[in-house]
């Protein structure tokens, strides 16, 4: 397995890791046909799964305790963050959120594929499914969307709870609120909101 990025401390089930091998494999398969992401293949491991297991550092340090852990990950995508943090986070419950069809579809074969309990896949927008539905997470994550982000991200979070965001590069002023905690992995940030 190639080496994490920097200052991450979340180590990888071996069962977990097969699931991770099996995910690439039809991740690659379908980005051929369907574009699902802009990833170069050759670096499809760091953006994909490195990039996605820093969250679950990011919570295990926050959050040591926390059972069960609710986590919507909003425009999810190709599952990532989310779908790479139910497979290293079993034990979760993860909801993704993702507006486009192919998408949706994308996730929902992964989710059977991986036979992963506990995953719910919902093809809306987030903004629609923010306002609709009516269940709150421990943490949402995102990478996707910017400013909107947060907006529709708070909707969704639990008091006291966390908001957390993918970034390679930091700006300041880019989000209506600065956030309350930056983790640094050493090429990659991981920018966290407390909500209260």
């Amino acid at each position: 397995m190639p080496q994490s990025l920097v200052n991450n401390k979340f180590l990888i089930a071996p069962e977990a890791a097969e699931k991770l091998k099996l995910y690439m494999d039809t991740l690659k398969k379908w980005n051929r046909r369907f574009n699902l992401t802009s990833f170069d293949e050759n670096q499809l491991w760091e953006e994909a799964v490195e990039s996605s297991v820093i969250f679950a550092d990011a919570i295990t340090a926050i959050l040591p305790e926390q059972k069960p852990l609710t986590l919507c990950d909003i425009g999810s995508g190709a599952g990532i963050p989310g779908i790479i943090l139910k497979i290293v986070m079993p034990e979760a419950q993860v909801d993704l959120v993702e507006s486009n069809g192919k998408k949706a579809g994308f996730l929902s074969e992964i989710k059977e594929l991986l036979e992963l309990d506990g995953l719910r896949v919902v093809n809306k927008d987030a903004q629609e499914f923010a306002l609709s539905d009516k269940k709150l997470y421990n943490v949402v994550t995102g990478r996707a969307f910017g400013k909107k982000f947060l907006k529709q991200a708070f909707r969704l979070v639990l008091p006291g709870a966390y908001v957390m965001y993918y970034k390679k590069t930091l700006k300041k002023g880019e989000f209506m609120k600065e956030p309350d905690l930056i983790r640094d992995y050493g090429g990659a940030f991981i920018l966290i909101w407390k909500n209260g």
